[in-house]
């Protein structure tokens, strides 16, 4: 699976504003986000991961986060 992919299929969104998901509405963007729903969803992210390497931040609930206004590379 290629990030372009799942870009299409949805699963992965480019450019999303973290702001919206921390409790101090603070942040820039996420280079690409991923809500996972289901273990496969994570499977095929695994697998693009392991094919072209990204940074990872895994959030939360997102409290007590604080992203930089420049926002975040990778996933």
């Amino acid at each position: 699976m290629t990030w372009a992919s799942l870009i299409d299929s949805g699963l992965v969104r480019p450019n999303v504003a973290l702001d919206r998901i921390t409790t101090y509405k603070l942040g820039g963007p996420a280079e690409m986000f991923a809500e996972i729903i289901r273990m496969a969803d994570l499977d095929l992210i695994a697998g693009a991961i392991a094919a072209d390497p990204k940074p990872v931040l895994a959030l939360g609930r997102g409290s007590n986060l604080v992203i930089a206004d420049e926002g975040i590379a990778g996933l």
